[in-house]
């Protein structure tokens, strides 16, 4: 369950102001002031300084949302009060109605509407806002025991453990060569199989992810159409392919290796959801600070309270969706016949956590953006262990890329230019050309520090 929606099972109106005066805090520092829930306030939960905002909160003492007649009669009678005190000299400008559940259409535009009449500004904070500005801020769930956040970090020390007790016998490696092929059918020929797995040894061109595609669609053996929606989306193209394509492929994926009882596979294509997730998750916040930006700049609204609302709700799903995604592939990949799945989903978790860790530091979420940084070095770390426990070095190969390609995204050139130099050996000891390509275009960006202009037609070999 997410955040947003443990928020929502709130019912305790002082553990529901406690959590509103802590987030305030973090977010305003000094210019918030708040005032003791205890005593009768008079209409004033929290006051924002800078801002001349006023703060109202409101928690029903049942778990259920209430009607709107109710949110109707409480906004009527505090925007009075806060008409009140800015009558007695308290600077108010504007009032913000604070609920551990999201208002109708309805009751924001009655909201508005009753502002106006005070000639005050509105707005109103629900679970999304409040739980996005925990997400940023982790150690304010320390206060707030009764919320609990999925730890991907715990989940990939279980990983560890179970590494630790395994007896290499017990390791199932399946293939190697950067290419997951999930359980082959029991003994007998699969032609449609054995083209699929030539197919995925392939450089990962747009002709070859075509080929997988038709494969996929024409196959009729299961485990061929399995493999080969594994390579569509192991081998998607992160510019020209829809990411709502993908997460059709992924669900497509998901339902076949349940009917083939292919736990690992399954647990492979929840992760490659679980990524598409974050992406999409980083992809629409930054749209969403920019047109804030922007109306802080001219003065100018851009957008609604309630598209605004709409936007915090969705990318909650986003974050939260993607997390359980992890979640669930961790779960499934932890059997010590399931190691090979667990390296791609543990390397998954890391990308997942550096993307993360990229998009938060730019838009200045310093604290949570440490921890994903952490997240994504242990989930590389952990993915190297397993591909030693399998005495796989072409897969350790592809994790050192990875982890490098990382390493410069965080701005740690230094440490990332080694890894590549070995990840390119072990390349060319195995013949990998698709590794070995990768190796040498990360490592000319690295030398360079230049990056492809892709809007202008570069590629990715360009530099």
């Amino acid at each position: 369950m997410g955040l947003d929606e443990q928020i929502q099972r709130l019912s305790n109106p002082q553990e529901f102001a406690k959590l509103c005066h802590l987030v305030f805090a973090v977010k305003h520092g000094s210019e918030y002031q708040a005032v003791d829930g205890s005593r009768a306030d008079g209409g004033n939960d929290g006051y924002i300084k800078s801002e001349a905002c006023l703060l109202q909160f409101y928690c029903p003492s049942k778990p259920v949302r209430p009607a709107d007649a109710e949110y109707r009669k409480k906004i009527r009678e505090d925007l009075a009060k806060a008409a009140a005190l800015r009558d007695g000299g308290m600077p108010i400008r504007k009032w913000t109605f604070v609920t551990p559940h999201n208002l109708s259409n309805g009751v924001l535009q009655f909201l508005a509407g009753e502002a106006a009449k005070h000639h005050l500004e509105s707005a109103h904070v629900g679970p999304a806002f409040l739980a996005k500005e925990l997400w940023f801020s982790p150690k304010l769930l320390n206060e707030l025991p009764s919320l609990q956040v999925i730890d991907l970090d715990e989940r990939l020390r279980e990983i560890t453990a179970i590494l630790r007790r395994l007896d290499p016998a017990d390791v199932q490696s399946g293939q190697t060569g950067g290419a997951y092929v999930s359980e082959t059918p029991p003994s007998r020929e699969d032609p449609e199989l054995e083209q699929v797995r030539k197919l995925l040894t392939q450089p990962a061109t747009d002709q070859m992810r075509s080929d997988l595609r038709a494969a996929f669609y024409a196959g009729t053996s299961a485990y061929a159409r399995l493999n080969a929606l594994l390579g569509v989306v192991q081998y998607a193209d992160a510019i020209k392919d829809d990411p709502t394509d993908l997460m059709d492929f992924c669900d497509l994926g998901i339902r076949l290796a349940e009917s083939l009882d292919a736990a690992p596979a399954k647990a492979v294509f929840l992760a490659h959801k679980g990524l598409l997730f974050t992406r999409l998750f980083a992809s629409e916040d930054t749209h969403s600070a920019v047109m804030v930006q922007m109306e802080n700049a001219t003065g100018v609204r851009l957008t609604s309270d309630v598209e605004r609302q709409a936007v915090m709700v969705r990318l909650h799903q986003l974050d939260d969706a993607s997390r359980e995604a992890f979640q669930e592939a961790l779960g499934l990949a932890k059997s010590p016949r399931a190691m090979r799945a667990a390296a791609d989903v543990v390397l998954m978790c890391a990308q997942a956590a550096g993307l993360r860790f990229i998009h938060l530091d730019k838009f200045g979420a310093k604290e949570r953006a440490a921890r994903e940084k952490v997240c994504s070095k242990l989930g590389y770390e952990v993915a190297k262990d397993i591909y030693i426990a399998l005495g796989d070095e072409l897969g350790f190969g592809y994790t050192l890329y990875n982890l490098a390609h990382s390493l410069r995204l965080f701005g740690e050139t230094a440490e990332a230019k080694p890894l590549v130099e070995k990840a390119s050996g072990i390349a060319k000891k195995y013949g990998d050309a698709r590794l070995l390509r990768d190796a040498e275009t990360l490592l000319r960006r690295i030398v360079t520090g230049r990056i492809p202009d892709y809007v202008h037609g570069e590629g990715r070999d360009s530099v």
